[in-house]
């Protein structure tokens, strides 16, 4: 496969997207969602650096500085195109 190209992706109610994975969660859909602070923290930065960044270059310096770039998140490896995607959809989603 090429730079680019995704496979096909099944979207009917019984495709990959319903199945479950090794990270379903064991747990009754009733009980309240689980919370883990840390990602929210992440989640958080990340959000706050796509929305005010002046571009992909600042946003970069933005996940540098608040150790993302060296996360799982590794936003140290995200190409300019896609980080400014990134912050064109957080802004619009705002």
């Amino acid at each position: 496969m090429r730079a680019g190209e995704v496979d096909a992706v099944d979207w009917s109610a019984k495709g990959p997207l319903h199945a479950p994975t090794e990270h379903t969660p064991d747990r009754d859909p009733g009980e309240a969602p689980l919370e883990d602070e840390a990602l929210h923290r992440e989640q958080r930065l990340l959000v706050d650096a796509l929305l005010t960044a002046e571009g992909p270059a600042f946003a970069k310096t933005r996940f540098r500085e608040s150790g993302l770039a060296d996360s799982e998140w590794a936003t140290d490896r995200w190409d300019d195109a896609m980080l400014a995607t990134a912050m064109a959809i957080a802004r619009k989603w705002d």
